[in-house]
């Protein structure tokens, strides 16, 4: 093989790598984020979540009837980020998020959800805080 067709052909992979990265960019994408902080302990310089402490390492789940759960750990900082591609979750799922010693946080998708796609039943964007009180009580999201 000469040297023009070596380039002409590492040229044409090129191509093709960069118009299936495009078109994978054309499928919809949906993300739910947030933080998971405790409540009962209080910091002064966490003005962000009135006080109160970012719980690092939180375990977030998306439950949706009939379909596999989905989770991701919040980082050290308790932001987390449940994303994907198609479309989002159904308004009627719920997001849990739990950590060590602390009571679990349920939300439904629809009171999170800050887009609700094209009025399909489905959330595009969605954010919030996630409240974890300690262990034996339960808190829900501020309505």
């Amino acid at each position: 093989m000469g040297r023009s067709t070596r380039i002409a052909t590492t040229l044409l992979a090129a191509v093709a790598a960069v118009g299936a990265v495009s078109l994978s960019g054309c499928e919809a994408e949906w993300s739910l984020r947030g933080h998971v902080v405790g409540s009962g302990v209080t910091r002064s310089d966490d003005a962000a979540f009135d006080g109160k402490v970012p719980l690092a390492y939180a375990r977030i789940v998306l439950l949706c009837a009939g379909e596999p759960d989905r989770g991701v750990q919040a980082d050290r900082d308790g932001a987390f980020e449940l994303a994907g591609s198609g479309p989002g979750p159904r308004l009627d799922c719920l997001v849990e998020a739990t950590a060590p010693g602390r009571a679990a946080w349920r939300a439904p998708v629809d009171a999170v959800c800050a887009d609700d796609g094209e009025g399909d039943g489905r959330c595009a964007n969605g954010a919030m805080v996630a409240e974890l009180a300690p262990a034996g009580a339960e808190t829900r999201p501020a309505e």
